[in-house]
């Protein structure tokens, strides 16, 4: 789940409604910041807490992931309305 073929947009039904929107704005190109969560995410097959416990250093975005080890809950994705990184 989560992978497509290259220029190919992912069935928004296979995303949990939590991120559903968070997708859409990384694959709008109007967020960078949403482009890193929806990375992750998808990476971890949408669980959040695999994104706080991620074990990927040499993952290029891993210095930029906004989840860290003190955060219990997900972030209000919602409030990324600036468009900007």
């Amino acid at each position: 789940m989560g992978r497509c073929a290259e220029g190919e947009l992912m069935d928004t039904s296979a995303i949990p409604q939590l991120y559903r929107a968070t997708y859409q704005r990384a694959m709008s190109g109007r967020s960078r910041k949403a482009a890193i969560r929806a990375h992750c995410l998808m990476c971890v097959d949408w669980q959040y807490k695999a994104v706080v416990q991620c074990t990927a250093p040499d993952c290029p975005l891993y210095p930029y992931r906004l989840a860290r080890e003190s955060a219990l809950e997900p972030p209000d994705l919602e409030g990324d309305a600036s468009g900007s990184a």
